[in-house]
């Protein structure tokens, strides 16, 4: 979990990889942009309201995207960055529920 400004600029600039996921936790709702910065592999990026609902998605985002933003379209409390391809493989869509499960 991604709490601290600092982390959140950083986020998975320099990783080799993803395992999982990188969930970017906000003060409150706003339009967040996400940028490609030093990254080595595309992901998917997924904006999330405080209410846990989707409220976009951007797929396969690659590293030659930078220095372009995205922005969602919708204020998010929650980001998720995921591997590219997730999103399609799990059929997530905006308006979708995000719940958590305890292992």
């Amino acid at each position: 979990m991604v709490k601290t400004f600092g982390e959140r600029a950083l986020g998975l600039s320099g990783r080799e990889n993803l395992k999982g996921g990188m969930w970017f936790v906000f003060p409150e709702a706003d339009y967040y942009s996400f940028w490609m910065k030093d990254m080595k592999f595309p992901i998917d990026i997924i904006w999330v309201s405080d209410d846990f609902e989707i409220v976009d998605i951007k797929e396969n985002v690659s590293p030659d995207s930078f220095p372009k933003a995205f922005r969602p379209r919708a204020k998010a409390s929650f980001v998720l960055e995921v591997s590219a391809g997730f999103v399609k493989t799990y059929q997530v869509n905006i308006g979708d529920k995000v719940s958590f499960m305890d292992r």
